[in-house]
């Protein structure tokens, strides 16, 4: 792993992740028997506006139960979850954050969707996919972390098979130009960070 994709990493990893999380549901109340992908919104679709830009990624292709979908920077889940679900699809999560794919993992478990959604750690710049395996990509604000953009798509296209479909939804610059202030979300220092 590149040295600014550890710090990358670093920047998100927590100690006891998973456990945190089934920790606070429980101390919500929440029953484990009819937990569902609503119910955990709040808690693994950490993006900004949640469930909300998950719908407008969603919207911007169509999803099938034949598809093969991946999430890279799939983060807790909860996006990948909401495809597997509502289109019946497979769907595979990559995030460079151990204790993310840890927790992802463990939630998936818990509703009863390891086989539908499932989680690995690993870089969104050198998967450990095959060409041409899958019918869609998504991205939700993970690129702002990627150095060299034009690497991470060429993988994306190498692992998607001919025709399929790329959607994203990221944090951009904009027209200002110099550095940001840190922290961020995705940067606890201004080299984490490339909007």
């Amino acid at each position: 792993m590149e040295a600014h994709t550890k710090d990358i990493a670093a920047h998100y990893e927590r100690t006891n992740l998973a456990d945190t999380i089934v920790a606070a549901l429980e101390a919500d109340g929440k029953d484990f028997s009819t937990l569902t992908i609503d119910v955990l919104q709040m808690v693994d679709e950490v993006h900004s506006r949640g469930r909300e830009t998950t719908l407008q990624v969603v919207a911007l292709t169509d999803f099938s139960p034949e598809y093969n979908v991946v999430d890279l920077g799939s983060g807790l889940g909860g996006p990948a979850r909401y495809i597997a679900k509502t289109f019946v699809c497979q769907v595979t999560g990559i995030d460079l954050t151990e204790s993310f794919v840890f927790a992802a993992n463990r939630l998936s478990e818990l509703l009863g969707m390891r086989d539908q959604a499932g989680f690995q750690t690993g870089s969104a710049l050198e998967t450990p996919y095959d060409e041409n395996n899958f019918d869609r990509a998504i991205t939700i604000q993970m690129q702002m972390g990627i150095a060299d953009k034009e690497r991470f798509y060429r993988e994306v296209f190498r692992i998607l098979k001919p025709g399929g479909i790329f959607v994203f939804q990221d944090i951009v610059a904009g027209p200002r130009k110099g550095p940001i202030h840190t922290p961020t979300p995705w940067a606890s220092v201004p080299e984490q960070s490339f909007l």
